[in-house]
């Protein structure tokens, strides 16, 4: 039997926690349930941040980077994007034309939840890798792409 891919087993995760949050939103409040999940994610990037692994060379932690976002990437039309950048050692950039986790939230009717569920992870690991990540734009948030700039410079990474 065939291993599901990231997208796939994040499809099962979010039809089980998207009609669950919903209840709780019904029961809690909109703002009390996205205050928590919230809260939630700001711990987790500042524990990511504490364990930071800025000993690690930049090109190393940006390789890391693009293989783990091709771990996300696979499967059949998972995410379109496109490198824009890879200057130096430190700097990489890459634009998503294209993307099934929006698609997923969408069809849930949850693309409010969707950056806190499935887009921030990507905050949490670049913080863990020492790298910073600017997404001034995301499909999930209504954009047309979602732009990606990793910095991993030791620059303003607080």
């Amino acid at each position: 039997m065939a291993e599901l891919n990231v997208f796939e087993k994040t499809k099962i995760q979010m039809q089980l926690v998207v009609p669950l949050i919903r209840d709780l939103q019904a029961q809690l409040g909109d703002e009390v349930v996205l205050e928590a999940l919230q809260r939630r994610l700001d711990e987790r990037i500042a524990k990511a941040k504490s364990k930071a692994r800025t000993d690690v060379e930049p090109e190393k932690r940006l390789s890391a980077i693009a293989r783990d976002f091709a771990r996300f990437a696979g499967g059949d039309d998972v995410l379109n994007y496109e490198v824009i950048a890879s200057s130096g050692s430190d700097h990489m950039a890459f634009d998503v034309t294209s993307c099934a986790y929006a698609k997923l939230m969408s069809s849930l009717n949850a693309n409010d939840l969707g950056h806190l569920l499935l887009c921030s992870e990507d905050h949490v690991a670049v913080a863990g890798a020492g790298t910073r990540l600017d997404r001034a734009e995301s499909i999930m948030q209504g954009g047309s792409k979602c732009t990606f700039r990793f910095d991993a410079s030791g620059k303003d990474l607080s």
